[in-house]
């Protein structure tokens, strides 16, 4: 293991955008791929709570961080290297792993979709109240 790089990554977003579930995709590919050298920690907001994380951790760490869009998921690894927004990361990838993904996108919106369902329905300490409008019969 001696000189082999050890990445400890956290991807950070917001769990209803198909691009981080995009991210999600390559770093458990990378992480199954390569189990000693990559690890992960995932981070999924709602867009608020989103907006907060990234506040802070702009705050906390500076530097490059600081001028992060909120548009994108972040990803960084070893606490301090910032590798960028979504576009960026996956261009990183593809130069130091040689990963490539030709996934259909429509396979990530459905995911983001599925994923943003399950959160609000199993978070607890969450209610939600739902209501049917019916105009002329039809829903």
């Amino acid at each position: 293991m001696e000189g082999t790089t050890v990445y400890n990554f956290v991807l950070a977003g917001k769990i209803n955008d198909p691009i981080f579930h995009k991210c999600l995709a390559c770093l458990k590919h990378l992480e199954k791929e390569r189990p000693k050298e990559v690890k992960v920690e995932v981070l999924q907001f709602f867009e608020t709570q989103w907006e907060e994380y990234l506040h802070s951790i702009q705050i906390e760490k500076k530097g490059p961080f600081f001028n992060h869009k909120a548009s994108s998921p972040i990803v960084f690894y070893n606490d301090l290297v910032y590798v960028g927004d979504a576009e960026t990361f996956l261009e990183w990838a593809l130069n130091e792993f040689r990963y490539v993904d030709s996934t259909n996108p429509m396979i990530y919106k459905k995911k983001s979709t599925d994923a943003y369902r399950a959160l609000i329905e199993n978070t607890p300490g969450r209610n939600y109240a739902y209501l049917d409008v019916n105009i002329n019969g039809d829903v």
